[in-house]
């Protein structure tokens, strides 16, 4: 959508309820209702800030500022969303441990994330693998856009981390986490190209849609 649609497409509302899944559990992105067209030659749109608590990008939310790079964060919230098992929003507990992202910075920065993840993913996924992805969402939801990666690149690495699961010792997956050449250290070698078709967007007009006027 950002890379390949023309003129590019920014969601505007990327949250696990608008990832559907269909019999092939084929991933299908849905909700269209907070989504602009990005000129090409224009990095990003002055808009009312719509979107839903917990995935909002808190760029975003201060600047009123869409970009690519507003999409790239409410999908490391998704991310984060799958490694913990967790919701975005808990309303119990401390004002800093409310929010799913602040709750797994902090432990990260004090090396007991492994402590936030779901259990059953800790035991699939294996610590290097777990390391790998902890770093991308880290990445994803920087307070700064500009130190996030593209979803181009978002999705070339978790891409490459699925190789390495399917085949940790062969040499289609051992490549890209050998040492030096890890997914958050090495330089991108590949230029994969997505197609966005038609056939991959589901348009739902009835979304669960929060605005917030500043």
């Amino acid at each position: 959508m950002h890379s390949s649609a023309s003129p590019p497409i920014l969601h505007g509302d990327v949250k696990t309820a608008n990832i559907l899944l269909d019999g092939n559990l084929t991933a299908k992105v849905a909700d269209f209702g907070a989504s602009k067209l990005a000129p090409s030659d224009e990095a990003e749109i002055a808009t009312l800030v719509q979107g839903t608590c917990g995935y909002l990008d808190p760029e975003y939310l201060m600047t009123c500022q869409l970009t690519d790079k507003s999409d790239v964060y409410s999908f490391g919230v998704v991310l984060l969303e799958l490694l913990t098992g967790k919701k975005v929003i808990c309303f119990d507990g401390p004002e800093q441990g409310k929010s799913l992202v602040s709750r797994f910075t902090i432990a990260v920065k004090t090396n007991r994330h492994d402590e936030v993840l779901d259990s059953r993913v800790r035991k699939e996924m294996g610590p290097k693998a777990l390391e790998e992805a902890t770093h991308l969402v880290m990445r994803c939801v920087s307070m700064s856009g500009e130190e996030r990666p593209t979803m181009k690149e978002v999705a070339e690495r978790l891409e490459a981390l699925r190789r390495y699961q399917q085949n940790p010792w062969g040499q289609a997956g051992a490549r890209d986490l050998e040492e030096g050449q890890s997914l958050h250290g090495r330089e991108q070698q590949h230029d994969v190209t997505y197609k966005f078709i038609p056939q991959d967007v589901l348009d739902v007009e009835e979304g669960s849609t929060y605005t917030f006027s500043l």
